[in-house]
């Protein structure tokens, strides 16, 4: 009997820790992963954020000191970290503005580059380099170039949008050319996500000129 004993005791001790362990399991499943992937995406999209303010200085840069077919290279590491996935990029025409000038009618289509997280990210709003200013969560992060009355718009001319998913992207911007118009009347600024933005910025201004690159990206193994 108390070999007999001894062996349901063995049994019931090893019943017990295995209860421990699983219970452990449980609470890091349901408690801690949870916040660990949520730090690691934050993270992430810090990450991304601080990727599209150097593609703007960049592109910025591009236009004030280089000259026509110049071109800036910028790799965004969008991949994601070990508990998270990640997103799409995407880039072509952005908002559309049409304005009157002294020369008669000019529609033009703002640059656009924007990372969309994966769905089941905890951060689902979008972040957006557009004509020159970079938007997050639905605010500006850094505006375009303004000053007194005149504005500078980064514009494009390209027909078809591109998409990469979940791979990091070397991305290439082209300086193309400028024009620069006065007189400004009757802005129209078609609906978009960031409208607003640029109804607001927009507003009074006299001059504005027009620069047109051209976006290429690519996946990087």
């Amino acid at each position: 009997m108390p070999r007999r004993e001894d062996a349901v005791s063995e049994i019931v001790s090893f019943l017990l820790i295995l209860g421990v362990i699983t219970a452990g399991i449980s609470i890091y499943a349901a408690a801690v992963q949870p916040e660990l992937s949520k730090a690691e995406e934050r993270q992430h999209m810090e990450h991304a954020a601080d990727a599209f303010g150097s593609l703007k200085s960049g592109i910025d840069r591009l236009w004030v000191l280089g000259t026509p077919g110049d071109s800036i290279g910028k790799l965004l590491p969008l991949t994601a970290a070990e508990h998270t996935s990640a997103g799409t990029l995407s880039f072509g025409k952005g908002t559309p503005i049409r304005f009157n000038h002294t020369a008669g009618q000019t529609t033009a289509y703002l640059l656009r580059l924007e990372y969309s997280p994966p769905r089941h990210s905890a951060y689902q709003k979008p972040l957006t380099y557009e004509g020159g200013a970079v938007f997050s969560a639905g605010g500006t992060v850094l505006p375009a170039v303004t000053g007194g009355a005149k504005a500078v718009l980064i514009c494009t001319e390209q027909k078809d949008d591109a998409v990469l998913a979940n791979t990091p992207a070397a991305v290439t911007a082209v300086f193309r050319r400028t024009e620069t118009f006065r007189d400004i009347d009757t802005l129209q600024i078609a609906e978009s996500p960031h409208s607003g933005y640029w109804q607001e910025t927009l507003a009074g201004m006299e001059n504005i000129t027009l620069v047109y690159c051209t976006l290429f990206a690519e996946a990087v193994p």
